[in-house]
């Protein structure tokens, strides 16, 4: 049971440094397929956050720059964190505490600037406006 929980931290330790070396400053060929999104109708949602269909689309850019790496934004899989796709229209999956994240603009604004125990604060690397361009682009999908 030990080495079991031993071998689990340190792959989470090996993920996490992986993704902090290589992911946050993930190289343009890793970044995803526009078209393999769900930004097209954009232009159709008036995202809450004051966003336009500029303003997702700098969401789209950021989100694949910092997020891509652990949230999937167009499947239903579970990379590292769960997948944000219709992330405003469905109930979203639980956090590490067990209770869902509220499903309003400020929760989420607070979530990627100060994280949690899974995710880590990104408001120190992120501005308001990349922040809230990536709340604008949330509601799009």
């Amino acid at each position: 049971m030990n080495r079991w929980l031993l071998a689990v931290a340190a792959t989470a330790v090996v993920l996490f440094g992986i993704w902090f070396a290589v992911g946050r400053k993930a190289p343009s060929g890793m970044k995803p397929d526009a078209s393999a999104t769900t930004i097209a109708n954009a232009s159709e949602r008036k995202p809450e956050a004051g966003g336009t269909a500029d303003a997702a689309k700098r969401g789209q850019a950021v989100f694949a720059d910092h997020c891509s790496v652990c949230h999937s934004p167009d499947t239903d899989e579970v990379i590292v964190g769960p997948s944000l796709m219709g992330f405003f229209r469905k109930t979203p999956a639980a956090l590490a505490d067990g209770k869902p994240l509220p499903q309003t603009d400020a929760a989420v604004r607070e979530m990627i600037q100060k994280g949690d125990a899974n995710m880590p604060p990104l408001g120190g690397d992120l501005s308001e406006q990349q922040i809230a361009d990536v709340i604008a682009y949330l509601h799009t999908l």
